[in-house]
């Protein structure tokens, strides 16, 4: 599992991959695969969408957005691909995302529907 940030990036990681030689003499090595999902490289666009979103989030709804970017991967980053502006995280508020210790502070449920529901309308 490899994830990357730009699509350069993952570009150069396949040729390392595709480059590497066995060390040990009279042994060979066969690397298969690829990367099978785009990074959501951050744009424009996306720096737009995200201010529009801070601003509701801090002026509308009274919370505070922050943007961040970790590398990681979720059906938003093909719609990025595509070019189209996307964000990630704006779903529930929780911690320890995707272990047994998971969690959603389920009295953030409405606040967080409140600020997507505003963003549809404004966009």
């Amino acid at each position: 599992d490899v994830r990357v940030m730009t699509l350069e990036a993952a570009r150069q990681m396949e040729q390392l991959f595709h480059s590497l030689q066995p060390s040990l003499p009279g042994t060979r090595l066969t690397v298969t695969g690829g990367m099978r999902r785009p990074p959501m490289e951050r744009t424009d666009e996306i720096g737009r969408l995200f201010a529009l979103a801070k601003s509701i989030a801090e002026q509308e709804i009274g919370i505070e957005l922050e943007e961040s970017g970790t590398g990681g991967v979720s059906d938003g980053n093909f719609a990025a691909a595509c070019g189209v502006p996307t964000l990630d995280g704006l779903g529930a508020k929780g911690g320890y995302a995707h272990s047994p210790d998971e969690f959603i502070e389920i009295d953030q449920i409405p606040v967080r529907s409140a600020l997507l529901a505003r963003l549809i309308e404004r966009c």
